[in-house]
């Protein structure tokens, strides 16, 4: 397996020709490159995503746990076309990362740790409301602490349902408060495809050489793809949802 290291500048949210970034056009051979990156952007989220819990600050959320955030990896967020959320994992851990060669990206990659869990708040997707979706949560910095801390308590967080919030922009997007609000039945409440934790290897595996490559991204070989809680159980919480 090649292991070249040599830097290449990422082209990712950029363009080649074809007007300047502040356009609102392309044209020529930038436009066919911008749709390929486009394209397997969507393919990734689509083959590799789930929907993704995320906090506004000022916001808040009561989320029921399905299993305990303990896959841990570290990951990457891309700007692609203006927009970030594209979230690719790192791994410098055990070969050359691309993603952290690449002079175009400047973000180090963040350490977080991954979950399953019902978001019971309501969403319009598709032009329906939706409500009660399974999601990934990614918790990361003080987060990974207080799961850390419930998790001891408890020795499980399936089942466990808190109210999480986000103060402020500096908190982690996925929240950074913890309060506990009771347990859940996830197979009666909400059914028993719900209670199965995400793909977590299928889902967050490491981009493909192809993929990377197609986002400008290259020349390097990867490998493939806080309250005091006084009872623990038995709460009847079926008002909250």
């Amino acid at each position: 397996m090649s292991k070249k290291t040599n830097k290449k500048k990422s082209s990712i949210g950029t363009k080649k020709s074809g007007g300047s970034d502040n356009d609102w056009y392309t044209q020529g051979e930038a436009g066919f490159e911008k749709k390929a990156k486009l394209d397997i952007a969507a393919k990734l989220k689509k083959e590799k995503g789930a929907p993704r819990f995320y906090l506004k600050p000022d916001n808040e959320a009561l989320l029921v746990f399905v299993d305990a955030p303990t896959f841990f990896i570290l990951e990457h967020n891309l700007k692609i076309d203006g927009k970030w959320g594209n979230f690719v994992t790192c791994t410098k851990d055990f070969q050359p990362c691309p993603i952290c060669e690449s002079e175009g990206v400047q973000q180090r990659p963040v350490y977080t740790a991954y979950g399953t869990a019902i978001d019971t708040r309501s969403f319009e997707w598709g032009g329906k409301t939706v409500k009660n979706r399974k999601v990934l949560y990614p918790a990361k910095g003080s987060a990974i602490k207080m799961i850390e801390k419930y998790k001891n308590k408890y020795k499980t967080l399936t089942g466990l349902a808190f109210k999480i919030s986000r103060t402020s922009e500096n908190d982690p997007n996925c929240g950074r408060d913890f309060e506990y609000k009771g347990r859940v039945d996830i197979s009666k409440k909400f059914g028993r495809e719900a209670a199965k934790p995400h793909d977590y290897l299928k889902i967050l595996a490491p981009p493909t050489e192809e993929e990377l490559m197609a986002l400008g991204i290259g020349d390097v070989s990867i490998i493939g793809s806080d309250q005091d809680i006084k009872k623990t159980g038995g709460d009847d919480i079926s008002d909250l949802f």
